[in-house]
């Protein structure tokens, strides 16, 4: 399998007034980091987003999350053997 298209996922979770931020600079990163909103329910504090990171750009997404700072409330990360590798479309 080509490291090309292996993926690492990392879960992290905002504060609800933060994600938004979070969403633009993750898009202004394309290609680095994808995000997916996790579900949520009405009224919750917070938002849990599922970053989709290539295996050869995981230092520069660590940048990036680390330019986040404290709007970051926590970061776990998916284990690679349930994530599978992306095929190019």
């Amino acid at each position: 399998m080509s490291e090309a298209w292996r993926v690492r996922k990392l879960r992290v979770r905002l504060r609800k007034e933060a994600s938004a931020f979070a969403y633009a600079v993750f898009e202004a990163h394309e290609g680095v980091i994808s995000p997916t909103t996790l579900p949520h329910r009405v009224g919750d504090p917070h938002r849990d987003l599922e970053l989709t990171i290539p295996a050869g750009l995981w230092d520069d997404a660590a940048r990036i999350l680390d330019g986040l700072g404290d709007q970051i409330e926590s970061r776990e990360e998916v284990p690679v053997e349930s994530v599978g590798e992306v095929k190019p479309t």
